[in-house]
């Protein structure tokens, strides 16, 4: 269910996202939408870190980086 608000949300930003659904009274999902995007955004910032070498060592090609650290990676890397 969150890759599919997740997906939503991303399109129109996170904080606004987030605004909408503490508006809708849904003060919880506000809150673990907004820290999911943290742990995402301090996943990139760890695997942008990362040598190519290392990355390719764990499986992982740069330009998945962002993909995977928000949870899309499953439907990309499958195709």
């Amino acid at each position: 269910m969150w890759k599919k608000i997740m997906g939503v949300f991303e399109s129109i930003g996170y904080a606004r996202a987030a605004a909408s659904l503490a508006s809708m009274g849904m003060h919880k999902e506000a809150k673990e939408l907004m820290l999911h995007r943290a742990k995402a955004k301090d996943t990139v910032k760890e695997l942008n870190r990362l040598s190519d070498r290392e990355l390719h060592d764990i499986g992982i090609h740069r330009g998945e980086i962002r993909s995977i650290a928000y949870g899309y990676s499953d439907n990309q890397r499958a195709a």
